[in-house]
C-alpha cells in the first residue's frame, strides 16, 4: 500500500511526484551541502532488481525514484487504484532541468554513450539552451558486458582508468553529473563513486537518452509517447532488444500480478 509519498513496485519505493515537484526538490538539492541522487525507474529496472538485491537496495536508497515507463505507471494503478503516478522520461527531465531557471549558475557533465555521442548531445543542448554550461562530455569507461562494482573487481586497467575518469570530472568541478552507462551499470557507478566527486550535488542515470538527444537513435513520435508504445517502437528499430522488452513487457506484467496474490 502506498505511503510517505511513495508506492511500492516489486519491492522498490516510487515517488509519487509531478514533474514540477521533481524540479523544485533539484533545486533544493542543488543548493544543499548534501549530494543527492535520482533514479528513473522503469519496468526492466524492476526486473533486473528482482534478481539482484544490490541493485534493489541502491535504488531504494535514491533520493528520487522517478516512474519512467508505461508498465510502472499501470503497476501503481494495479496496486491502488486512487493513486496516479505520472510518467517522467529520463530525456524529458534532462530537458527540464535544461531549461530551469536556477541552471544558469551550474555546471553539467555528460557521462557516457557510444564514441563522440555525448560530445554530440552536449553541443544540442548547448544550441537549444543558450544559458546551459556544460562543463565536460564524453564517453568515460566502456561498460558494456558488464555488471559494474569497481570495489569488488579485480581489474585494476578498470580501476585505473575509473580513477583518471573521477579526477577528470573532479577538474571539471560539475554540480550536475548525467551519467549514461546503462542500467543497472549506471546505477551501481554512481553509488559507489559519488562521494569521490564532492562538487556533484545531483547524480543522475540516464540509459539511452544521450542517443535520443544527439540524434543517433530516433525517439518514438509522440503518439507512440502518448499511448505508451515506446517500447514496439524500440523494438521496430533494434530487435536485438526483444529479449530486454520481453521482460520489460510480458516478464515485469507477471511479477507485478504474482506478487498481488
Amino acid at each position: 500500500m502506498p505511503q510517505n509519498g511513495y508506492l511500492k513496485v516489486l519491492n522498490v519505493r516510487v515517488n509519487k511526484i509531478t514533474a514540477e515537484e521533481i524540479i523544485n526538490k533539484i533545486e533544493k538539492f542543488l543548493l544543499s551541502e548534501k549530494q543527492h541522487y535520482l533514479v528513473t525507474f522503469n519496468p526492466e529496472m524492476a526486473v533486473e532488481a528482482r534478481r539482484d538485491n544490490h541493485f534493489q537496495g541502491i535504488i531504494n536508497q535514491a533520493d528520487l525514484v522517478i516512474p519512467d515507463g508505461v508498465g510502472i505507471i499501470l503497476a501503481g494503478k494495479i496496486i491502488d487504484r486512487k493513486i496516479s503516478l505520472k510518467k517522467i522520461s529520463g530525456i524529458d527531465l534532462i530537458y527540464k532541468i535544461c531549461e530551469a531557471e536556477f541552471i544558469k549558475d551550474k555546471k553539467i557533465y555528460l557521462l557516457g554513450a557510444g564514441e563522440k555521442v555525448a560530445e554530440k548531445a552536449a553541443n544540442i543542448l548547448k544550441q537549444k539552451y543558450s544559458r546551459l554550461s556544460i562543463v565536460g562530455a564524453e564517453e568515460g569507461i566502456e561498460m558494456s558486458n558488464t555488471r559494474y562494482q569497481v570495489s569488488k573487481s579485480n581489474n585494476k586497467s578498470l580501476s585505473e582508468l575509473n580513477n583518471k575518469l573521477i579526477q577528470r570530472i573532479n577538474k571539471a568541478e560539475p554540480d550536475i553529473l548525467f551519467v549514461a552507462f546503462g542500467s543497472p551499470n549506471q546505477e551501481k557507478w554512481i553509488f559507489e563513486n559519488l562521494k569521490k566527486m564532492p562538487s556533484v550535488k545531483l547524480a543522475m542515470g540516464v540509459g539511452g537518452s544521450f542517443d535520443f538527444i544527439s540524434g543517433k537513435i530516433k525517439r518514438a513520435p509522440l503518439v507512440f509517447r502518448k499511448l505508451g508504445l515506446e517500447w514496439f517502437w524500440r523494438l521496430m528499430l533494434e530487435p536485438r532488444r526483444t529479449k530486454r522488452i520481453y521482460n520489460a513487457t510480458i516478464k515485469f506484467s507477471w511479477l507485478v500480478l504474482k506478487s498481488m496474490f
